[in-house]
């Protein structure tokens, strides 16, 4: 699994999920317009990776104390992950099961590709989900779809989770890499302090009725476009016909 760190965007890229994943963070590279940060899994194939997290789990339920620290972990990087000021952009080509697919639901953008496989297979084997399956997923698609879902543990077809509304788009896997790219492409030439205010407006709305979300959403845009540079920059370049000169740059 590779984890690109982009100085706007989070792009989680998975070849196979683990379920212990050991960052470098001396391992940077400047390409182009992005800061990469790659984070390299215990594991160079799924046979190795999948022999790891049985291991894991065998520990796991085998310690009561241990799991309780792995399931706290795991919910903290996820909440970690949504939290983060950046747009975190998720392209998905391999497998992501159980707690990858839960990795995936904290994401705010998920490219996958046509040959991906996931699902919420937790179910499979007597265990609910312990990553936030039963919080976020009813969120995105509705409590009935999202029963059926881990209720099953059914691997999910790609064009299926993007018609539900689980993914943003499917592409060829030969497509996924271009299509990621101009993404990301459209997504710098924003400054971030914009994506930051997104970002808070949709997620402090969500448990909100219409009343309450409509006044959340006014309150957020008259702290952001009062008292930031970036708004008022945005409109006049607009009008004044230049680029804009963003204070916070990407």
């Amino acid at each position: 699994m590779k984890i690109l760190l982009f100085n706007l965007i989070l792009l989680i890229n998975f070849v196979f999920i683990s379920n212990s994943v050991a960052a470098n963070k001396n391992n940077l590279a400047k390409v182009g317009d992005y800061i990469i940060a790659e984070i390299s899994s215990q594991a160079n194939d799924y046979d190795t990776a999948n022999q790891y997290y049985l291991n894991l789990l065998k520990k796991a339920f085998s310690d009561d104390l241990y799991f309780t620290s792995v399931l706290e972990r795991l919910r903290k990087i996820y909440i970690d992950l949504e939290n983060l000021s950046l747009p975190v952009v998720c392209q998905v080509e391999g497998i992501a099961r159980a707690g990858g697919f839960e990795l995936i639901l904290s994401c705010d953008i998920v490219y996958l590709s046509e040959d991906a496989k996931i699902g919420d297979n937790h179910t499979h084997f007597s265990v609910p989900p312990g990553g936030g399956s039963t919080s976020r997923l009813p969120k995105l698609i509705g409590s009935n779809l999202a029963k059926e879902i881990i209720m099953t543990a059914d691997w999910l077809e790609p064009y299926y989770a993007e018609k539900i509304g689980l993914v943003n788009r499917v592409y060829k896997s030969d497509e996924i890499d271009l299509k990621v790219k101009e993404l990301l492409d459209k997504l710098v030439q924003k400054p971030r302090s914009i994506h930051r205010t997104t970002k808070k407006m949709v997620s402090s709305s969500l448990n909100l009725n219409t009343e309450e979300g409509t006044l959340n959403e006014i309150e957020i845009f008259k702290q952001y476009t009062f008292n930031e540079k970036d708004a008022k920059e945005g409109f006049f370049a607009f009008i004044e016909g230049r680029d804009p000169d963003w204070k916070i740059k990407n």
